[in-house]
């Protein structure tokens, strides 16, 4: 299993950029913003999605987030690499991202934003391992 420093720089990069929206979902979750919370954890999620298909030499430059979100399932769900259970996850934190971001009448709940935050950890988990097992 290489780690992950052996990965191409792009890889490692939306790795990183994937741990660092995380924690800015934390740090905005433990003062109670748990929309803005929710946001920055599906871009979480987000970048660590971009890193797989990166790996695979995915062209996602120019991409909106419902094709590079498809890419993965093709690339990753179909074929049984990544839990489809988490694929849904994601798809679900996406739609309450979308609540959170634009409809003004959202407010989202400490509980369900806390669930979202073990959620996309799970999801950067899982595609870390996935990616040191290939």
């Amino acid at each position: 299993m290489p780690p992950l420093s052996d990965f191409p720089e792009e890889v490692q990069l939306y790795l990183a950029k994937a741990e660092e929206e995380l924690n800015s979902a934390e740090l905005l979750f433990n003062n109670n913003f748990y929309a803005d919370c929710v946001s920055r954890a599906y871009y979480a999620g987000f970048h660590a999605i971009a890193a797989g298909l990166r790996f695979l030499s995915v062209d996602i430059s120019i991409h909106k987030h419902a094709y590079i979100l498809k890419q993965f399932a093709t690339n990753f769900v179909e074929s049984g690499i990544f839990p489809e259970e988490l694929f849904s996850k994601m798809i679900t934190i996406k739609q309450l991202r979308e609540q959170s971001d634009y409809a003004i009448q959202t407010k989202m709940k400490k509980s369900q934003a806390q669930k979202i935050l073990k959620d996309v950890r799970a999801i950067i988990d899982t595609i870390k391992e996935m990616l040191e097992q290939w």
